[in-house]
């Protein structure tokens, strides 16, 4: 466990592990989140599937050099066949399989472009599933465009914490926003929906149309690995954007980061394209802002909060219930 902090680096819930059109049916590539060796594959029916990664026979790892056989995956070095739901179907040299031959399977489902798996220490099954964003197939929006990967060394945790940080807005990223104020959390299970309003400092494009230029922003976390930011952007028009972040552990240090922006087409596809491209640079722009940040900060289990701070702990005794085994705050 990393010294850092006070529960597991692998949280339960829904994280991105791909992007669907990365992988074709009968294609199948290494990866590695949660500490582990996995195998992501796309089985010959178009389901994406993933497993522990290595052979329980001898070892072998079955993201190099094995191959989709219908819904299972042939290991490299002696042909053992693997279903999606990680049990071994067939050896080529022997019509006995032994006991328990079986791999570890990872729920799976595709929503938003994304490949997402369901993790939990213990093996458990979802009991929520990963919600679909609206936006992404309206036609009264932009395509979703790619806004930044990054690998950074923290806790999931301690990313979508930074949606509940106030103070830190106005002073952080000062050439972004010059306050916010939190307004209410909502909770319902795995979701937390907080409500802020923010007064932007404006720069370039916008200043044709305002030089007042506020809005509300919503911060929706469902799990500790998918977030939506979605505001509206108040001048003498109303813009609306949503900026969706994914982060999944990659092992007790490091996370991995996937964000992706898309903007409702109320000024028409050219400008709404412009300002799409501008608020990527100015959101990778903030998130590296944050990185040195987080990568070199300690959790304080009991912080020294403020008036202004923001609903911190409100959120952290939300996100207990993704760490079952953890001891609370």
């Amino acid at each position: 466990m990393n010294p850092r902090f006070p529960f597991s680096p692998y949280p339960s819930g829904w994280f991105r592990v791909g992007v669907s059109r990365d992988i074709k049916a009968g294609q199948i590539k290494p990866i590695r989140y949660f500490g582990r060796d996995l195998v992501l594959f796309r089985a010959e029916d178009g389901a994406a599937r993933v497993l522990e990664a290595h052979c329980p026979h001898l070892g072998a790892h079955l993201g190099h050099g094995g191959r989709v056989i219908g819904d299972a995956v042939q290991c490299p070095f002696h042909g053992w066949r693997w279903n999606g739901q990680g049990q071994c179907e067939a050896i080529p040299y022997s019509q006995k399989i032994p006991p328990n031959a079986t791999l570890r399977c990872w729920p799976v489902k595709e929503v938003n472009g994304l490949i997402m798996v369901y993790h939990d220490e213990q093996g458990g099954e979802p009991a929520w599933e990963p919600p679909e964003m609206p936006e992404y197939t309206d036609r009264a929006w932009l395509p979703f465009q790619f806004a930044g990967g990054y690998k950074i060394r923290t806790h999931v945790q301690e990313v979508a914490e930074n949606g509940m940080d106030m103070a830190h807005f106005p002073f952080l990223h000062h050439q972004q926003l010059a306050s916010a104020e939190s307004q209410r959390v909502e909770i319902s299970g795995p979701f937390l929906t907080h409500h802020v309003f923010q007064h932007y400092n404006v720069f370039g494009v916008l200043k044709r149309f305002s030089s007042d230029v506020t809005g509300p922003l919503d911060i929706y976390l469902y799990g500790l690995g998918y977030f939506v930011n979605r505001a509206v952007v108040r001048t003498k028009v109303e813009m609306r954007y949503a900026y969706a972040f994914f982060f999944t552990p990659i092992d007790e240090e490091h996370i991995e980061g996937y964000s992706m922006l898309s903007m409702e087409k109320t000024l028409g596809n050219l400008l709404t394209r412009a300002l799409c491209r501008k608020a990527i640079k100015e959101g990778v722009r903030t998130i590296n802002q944050d990185i040195p940040i987080w990568e070199n900060k300690l959790y304080r289990q009991q912080p020294k909060l403020c008036e202004g701070d923001g609903p911190i702990m409100a959120y952290r005794r939300w996100a207990r219930q993704f760490h079952p085994t953890q001891p609370g705050d």
